[in-house]
């Protein structure tokens, strides 16, 4: 089965993983991590787990930022394939899947909200 997680910022900065819901009102919604704590976040730090993990083990976000040699490429979701992908930064046109043999030989190096000055 396949895992779906989120993570988010709240107001403060810190990370938030766990179910995504809209609480009902406009710009509000919470990442909660089941009974235990809710909280609300930025709703522009929402990102999806992609189900895939990069060369150390870590899990792989939408938002997330691999160096592929003097470039800098982020994981995007893409409405119209419902898929996952990795663009260049500053080049829309420039696109791979995201796959497993790619996330097994590279290692994620930040986000585009915790990391702006790789982009």
């Amino acid at each position: 089965m396949r895992e779906i997680e989120f993570r988010g910022k709240t107001d403060s900065g810190k990370w938030c993983f766990g179910y995504f819901l809209h609480d009902g009102q406009r710009g509000r919604f919470v990442i909660t991590d089941g009974l235990l704590e809710i909280n609300r976040v930025d709703p522009e730090t929402v990102c999806q787990f992609t189900g895939l993990y990069d060369s150390k083990g870590h899990k792989i976000y939408d938002g997330d930022l691999f160096r592929l040699g003097e470039y800098i490429i982020k994981v995007v979701y893409e409405t119209e394939n419902a898929s996952f992908a990795l663009r260049m930064i500053n080049d829309d046109l420039w696109r791979l899947p995201l796959d497993k043999t790619f996330c097994r030989d590279y290692e994620v190096i930040g986000n585009i909200f915790d990391n702006p000055e790789l982009l």
